[in-house]
């Protein structure tokens, strides 16, 4: 692959040409403008080349072989980078298409602390939204709340987002998250982009229950096993089982904590079958027949696992 500024070879069979200006109302030309070029590969999009030009610059992609593309333009305001996407089929045809920048969507948010929850604690937190399509160049910095749990963070047009909340940890937990108002089944943010404004409310509690246990093969410990822990019914991330893991130490003991209350699935697995479960269905399988553990608002459920999924 061969990378020049404003030009971008793939390979060397010359099958289309995509020509762009890049400009529109929110460029300037004294903005660097970031142009990727990212090829589809099994449902995810893989980044093959970049230029940085400016606004107003008009780039040039030639010699790409038959296949779906993404020709993306980040634009760079701040701390935040916006993308614009322009979906390209190479299929033997030019293509001549803007690259425009759009305004980014504004979040509004407020982290709430259960009533016995000092304060201090917003000092440890930053709020992040992590885009599901996988372009987290992106995205701009985690944003810390302030004295009164308040923040504000500008997102792109993802159609779904995870919602990270970092430096929170066991007795706190997540106990409710509400988008514009309504309740979020789990931790995935799926935007409404017609929406006139965007607010999320996150609720700590400082009651967090867990589970601990033991792992057995044959009525003995077994140390380094894997533990995988998903709530029920599965929340899904880009398709895959949203779970937690904990691993089992020399007397084949465990414990994981800053967890919810509610129903959960649990399953031992060697480090064999954990390589099998990176294919969502066969997690999903595996969690759909795995033991059912009740969690109650601040307690610690105990578990004896003897069936282990070696392969």
């Amino acid at each position: 692959m061969q990378l020049d500024v404003g030009k971008v070879t793939i390979d060397r069979r010359p099958v289309s040409r995509v020509r762009s200006l890049v400009g529109g109302s929110a460029c300037s030309s004294a903005l660097p403008v970031s142009v990727v070029l990212m090829q589809q590969r099994g449902g995810l999009y893989v980044r093959r080349a970049s230029a940085t030009v400016r606004c107003g610059s008009e780039i040039t992609v030639t010699n790409l072989a038959a296949d779906e593309y993404l020709l993306n333009a980040f634009l760079k305001n701040g701390d935040f980078i916006e993308p614009i996407v322009v979906p390209v089929s190479a299929m033997g045809n030019d293509l001549d298409t803007p690259l425009e920048p759009m305004t980014p969507l504004q979040l509004s948010g407020r982290i709430h602390l259960g009533e016995n929850i000092d304060s201090s604690l917003y000092s440890k937190l930053a709020f992040w939204l992590k885009p599901l399509r996988g372009l987290l160049l992106a995205q701009q910095r985690p944003v810390k709340p302030d004295a009164e749990g308040r923040f504000a963070f500008a997102f792109n047009r993802e159609r779904a987002y995870e919602i990270e909340l970092r430096g929170i940890s066991p007795p706190y937990y997540i106990k409710e998250i509400l988008y514009n108002g309504s309740r979020l089944a789990g931790r995935i943010l799926e935007p409404n982009l017609k929406a006139l404004s965007h607010s999320l409310d996150i609720v700590l509690s400082d009651k967090a229950g867990g589970i601990e246990g033991v792992v057995l093969a044959d009525d003995k410990p077994l140390a380094g096993t894997t533990v995988i822990i998903a709530s029920w019914p599965l929340q899904l991330k880009k398709g895959y089982p949203y779970h937690e893991t904990a691993t089992t130490d020399n007397r084949g003991r465990f414990r994981k904590g800053g967890l919810g209350p509610g129903s959960y699935r649990i399953v031992a697995a060697t480090s064999a079958a954990v390589d099998r479960f990176q294919k969502p269905n066969e997690l999903a399988w595996a969690l759909g027949t795995a033991e059912r553990v009740e969690i109650a608002e601040g307690s610690v459920a105990s578990v004896v696992l003897d069936k282990v999924i070696f392969q």
